[in-house]
């Protein structure tokens, strides 16, 4: 912690923040590979700094005059909150931000905001970063998906001063919880791009999970492959921020090497970055229940030999089986146009051609199809699929 009451990074840990040089070096060294610095906060004010009653920068306030000793995180107890009403709040969440500007951070998440969602330090922070001068983007977590009501404010608020939120718990490798983020991913598919910023499914759960796991030992994955695939999936057609939960350097020592593989499919990538419209399609009468269909816009997929694709939306498919039995699904092309409110000609048959995302590195050419897809998917499997429209 420095003189003011901020919190500065260890030097026996980061050995080239000595002399007062935080971060600096680092995201130096990470900018020039093409890579953006992020690093992950606690709201509030350090209770050292309190315990020293430590001057806020540039004012006559101090760690006392601000801090809530009623606020504390239930899971880390090493911050007071801040009142926020308090003179000299904004000017310590300004201080704290000054000095990420200066260390050049691009993306900032900050803890213990949401259980309960903490609208005044939320305001604060996000007034903090405009004011830095540095284009930062601000993360919220944990989640709680009983926030998500309309009628509260709670999403314009968060439309207004966040890039990415998270929407639940911390998840990790078990198939339950994958299970239930379709339902909390649906619930918010709604709310989330569209120039508003973007809800948060948390980490990616694959690979190796260490050195230092909070939840259980350290480990290979519990999701089988397939498992892994349907997160990787419903993690791309939601728009969800794809952070990677494993130990990277085991990554290329896998037999095989399916997980990086996997991340760095450039198909699935383009996909992500590129969707729209999307949404989990309504179940159908004579649909099995661990049966569940997402649906997309995607912007021109070019790499095709077929000049008639060249000028079309493409359409992306995302077929879930959460079941222990095999399904078949059939999904009907015209409806799918419909539904992902893309453009076509609605009075002659509706081809399109069929790209199946996770075969191969890159996604597999299967063929075309009129009017009517079907495909099977395994039990606890998924299938991405690219429609290359042709009319």
């Amino acid at each position: 912690m420095d003189d003011n009451g901020r919190l500065v990074p260890s030097s026996s840990r980061f050995p080239s923040s000595v002399e007062g040089n935080g971060f600096s070096s680092m995201a130096q060294q990470l900018h020039s590979m093409g890579l953006l610095f992020g690093i992950h906060i606690q709201r509030g004010i350090p209770r050292q700094a309190v315990l020293k009653n430590a001057p806020i920068l540039g004012t006559e306030y101090h760690a006392r005059d601000i801090a809530d000793t009623t606020s504390v995180c239930p899971w880390n107890t090493d911050m007071y909150g801040i009142n926020s009403q308090a003179p000299g709040a904004q000017e310590y969440y300004n201080s704290i931000l000054a000095l990420y500007s200066e260390w050049k951070i691009d993306y900032l998440k900050a803890d213990d905001m949401q259980r309960p969602y903490q609208w005044k330090e939320v305001e604060a922070i996000h007034h903090a970063i405009l004011k830095s001068g540095r284009k930062i983007l601000l993360s919220l977590s944990p989640g709680d998906s009983g926030l998500l009501n309309p009628e509260s404010g709670y999403v314009e608020h968060l439309h207004k001063h966040a890039d990415f939120w998270r929407i639940s718990h911390d998840v990790w490798d078990d198939w339950d919880q994958v299970k239930h983020h379709l339902t909390l991913c649906a619930a918010w598919s709604s709310y989330s791009g569209k120039g508003h910023g973007f809800a948060d499914a948390d980490i990616l759960p694959l690979g190796r999970i260490g050195p230092r796991p909070p939840v259980g030992d350290i480990r290979d994955t519990q999701l089988s492959h397939d498992e892994q695939r349907v997160v990787m999936t419903l993690w791309i057609i939601s728009k969800s921020p794809l952070f990677f939960g494993g130990e990277l350097l085991s990554l290329k020592t896998e037999p095989e090497h399916s997980t990086l593989r996997m991340l760095s499919n450039s198909t699935a990538l383009y996909i992500h970055t590129h969707c729209y419209n999307q949404t989990r399609l309504p179940p159908r009468p004579q649909d099995p229940p661990t049966s569940v269909v997402w649906c997309a816009t995607c912007q021109p997929y070019t790499n095709s030999t077929d000049s008639r694709t060249q000028v079309q939306p493409a359409l992306v498919l995302a077929l879930f089986n959460l079941g222990e039995h095999l399904i078949g699904f059939d999904v009907d092309l015209q409806q799918l146009a419909f539904l992902t409110r893309t453009t076509v000609n609605h009075t002659i048959p509706l081809g399109a051609e069929v790209i199946d995302v996770w075969r191969g590195n890159s996604g597999t050419y299967t063929g075309t199809v009129i009017n009517t897809l079907n495909w099977n998917v395994h039990p606890h499997a998924t299938a991405l699929l690219l429609l290359r429209i042709i009319s």
